[in-house]
């Protein structure tokens, strides 16, 4: 999903709305790669700090320490980074700018820090996952956006910074909300390896809640970028709404009355079809808009 949304972005967002970017399509593919390489690393250390909390919750699905011994995956965790590093660093220095070249450094330092520690802290580690997630469609700005922007195309480069951040703020939204969900889903395991999630400390229940009200929260915020920008273009409108607000308001709905781990397993793979189409609107839109 990380490496569809940024190629989604490249192709229906930067290139149409910019006579130039800053990267070549080969570069590109470079940044996507250095992406995921560092994505796939927080994930891999995250899966070894997990794996006590994850026998209980979701043993099936354990790798570290079954499939794969744990040392080796300590090995493909620092390739993966070192990778992603040495990429973005080159990345860095085609644009001209080094200094990019610290955001890969940055954000591998504190995918481990999230996965050794901040996430058992009450709701910073939701949201600061989520806020990764989100980074994935502002680097895009950062990298092909940022090192072209100059007093020619203000107006072009803006617009193509407010659509980044629009979707950025959709899939950080809808990302927390998802790991609230996933949180409740492992509340057996969290309690066990002694992570204080929002289930833990205020009940499965009302946690649930809070996940129901922030998707309505979230719905509401569509709607109003739909009522600002869309409003004119009726099938964008209607892809909106079929596809990405009545889904969360029918996730809210359930939410609301949660019962089971079969139920939440259901919202939770929900989650993931209103991110996919979501980011998929992204193509949909362009589309629309270019349908003759």
């Amino acid at each position: 999903m990380i490496a569809g949304t940024q190629c989604l972005f490249k192709m229906f967002v930067v290139d149409p709305l910019l006579v130039t970017s800053a990267l070549t399509y080969r570069q590109f593919v470079l940044l996507v790669f250095a992406t995921v390489c560092i994505a796939a690393a927080g994930y891999i250390i995250n899966d070894i700090e997990d794996t006590k909390a994850d026998e209980i919750n979701k043993p099936e699905k354990v790798v570290v320490g079954k499939t794969i011994k744990e040392s080796h995956a300590f090995i493909m965790y620092m390739a993966l980074n070192i990778l992603g590093v040495i990429f973005g660093v080159y990345l860095a220095n085609m644009v001209g700018n080094r200094g990019l070249a610290i955001v890969f450094v940055i954000i591998s330092g504190i995918l481990y820090a999230y996965a050794t520690q901040i996430k058992e802290i009450i709701i910073m580690g939701n949201f600061l996952v989520s806020a990764l997630v989100a980074m994935t469609i502002i680097i895009i700005g950062m990298f092909d956006v940022s090192p072209i922007q100059d007093i020619s195309n203000a107006s072009e480069t803006t617009l193509v910074f407010k659509i980044i951040y629009v979707y950025a703020l959709f899939a950080l939204l809808v990302n927390f909300i998802r790991e609230l969900i996933k949180d409740i889903e492992d509340v057996k395991g969290d309690h066990v390896a002694g992570i204080k999630t929002l289930p833990i400390v205020l009940g499965r229940q009302r946690a649930a809640k809070i996940a129901s009200a922030l998707a309505i929260l979230t719905a509401g915020v569509i709607f109003y970028f739909v009522y600002q920008y869309l409003y004119d273009q009726p099938w964008a409108v209607a892809y909106v709404l079929l596809l990405v607000m009545a889904p969360l308001l029918y996730f809210s709905f359930k939410a609301w009355q949660v019962e089971n781990q079969k139920e939440l397993s259901m919202l939770s793979t929900l989650l993931k079809l209103i991110l996919l189409f979501g980011m998929f609107s992204v193509a949909a839109i362009y589309f629309i808009l270019h349908w003759k």
